[in-house]
């Protein structure tokens, strides 16, 4: 059974949202540690939470994910209403199961990862604390150690190489039809909008964010398709 608490894979709005939000990988650890641990509390389980081409995931470590999206994104469960809390449930279901999808495709290929890349990653991680003793706090917390966390440093870039390698996203390109759709859009909602010259790079951004975005969903799609996935209920 592989720890997949700290693998947010892409963004949070690869199954739930349609913004530009648009990262690969969410490579700290939650800041908020006593937010997330409110929520696990509660949201405190047990048992199988899936299986997915023959590989469980408890309940254990889907609530620690889950507890972690709600942290990353500010949101207290405590605060919401049922109909709220079980739509944004379902949100968090299926964007764990889509990251474990990528994930057993990812470690199917050859791909590896230098030492020095994991270090880099985790080097990154660390300074995101303002000492140490908050950074140790946090692997606690999270009920794991540095070693822990360098293995699914590595697991994540693998990933990441992957989706770059098997989609080829750092090749979609913008066309000037595309910047100016988007363009129309955007300053028609918005009176002395500034000339598209002047936002170019940002309009051709959004716009390459969104085709890697439809990209990924659509190969996440087809790996659903062909998978193996049962979901128990609690």
């Amino acid at each position: 059974m592989k720890n997949y608490k700290i693998l947010f894979i892409i963004l949070f709005l690869l199954v739930v949202l349609v913004a530009a939000y648009f990262i690969f990988f969410n490579k700290s650890l939650p800041q908020n540690q006593e937010q997330v641990s409110n929520n696990q509390k509660e949201i405190s389980r047990s048992g199988i939470f899936a299986t997915i081409n023959g590989e469980e995931i408890s309940f254990e470590e889907f609530d620690n994910f889950y507890a972690q999206m709600l942290s990353e994104q500010g949101i207290d469960l405590a605060t919401l209403d049922s109909e709220t809390s079980l739509q944004i449930e379902s949100q968090a279901r299926d964007l764990m199961i889509s990251q474990v999808l990528l994930a057993q495709e990812a470690e199917k290929s050859e791909i590896v990862v230098s030492e020095e890349e994991i270090s880099l990653e985790l080097d990154s991680i660390r300074n995101q604390f303002p000492d140490i003793a908050e950074y140790e706090q946090a692997l606690l917390t999270e009920g794991i150690n540095e070693e822990s966390l360098k293995t699914q440093i590595s697991r994540n870039l693998i990933i990441q190489k992957f989706i770059d390698q098997e989609l080829e996203i750092d090749n979609i390109e913008v066309t000037d039809e595309d910047a100016q759709t988007l363009y129309d859009q955007a300053s028609s909602m918005q009176e002395n909008f500034p000339p598209l010259v002047d936002i170019r790079e940002q309009i051709d951004q959004t716009i390459i964010r969104q085709k890697q975005q439809d990209l990924i969903n659509s190969y996440i799609e087809e790996l659903k398709k062909d998978a193996n996935i049962e979901v128990g209920n609690q």
